[in-house]
């Protein structure tokens, strides 16, 4: 397929949603140092300073994460690049599953 033969491989053929392919790979980068060797990250700053909101707060220490958007933004392209350019095995679930 034309989706196939053109999917970006590497994260510089990424395009669109930097910060969130950032935080994504920052987190990623992560897991093993705060899961399994209990180096847990902490919030710098004060995170109530702009928004009282919890949804603002970032969630460094999470155990998984859940992407979501509309069809064809590249959810599951950036997924899969990250995780492949970090040595991780991706197991992917849609809701049709």
């Amino acid at each position: 397929m034309w989706t196939d033969l053109y999917r970006p491989e590497t994260l510089n053929e990424l395009v669109g949603n930097e910060g969130s392919i950032n935080s994504l790979f920052e987190w990623l980068r992560d897991w093993d140092d705060v899961h399994v060797f209990g180096n847990k990250k902490k919030v710098e700053g004060n995170i109530f300073r702009f928004s009282r909101n919890w949804a603002d707060i970032p969630r460094l220490n999470a155990k998984a994460a859940m992407v979501s958007g509309p069809p064809g933004i590249g959810k599951t392209s950036a997924v899969r690049i990250i995780a492949k350019s970090l040595g991780f095995e991706v197991v992917e679930l849609n809701a049709s599953d």
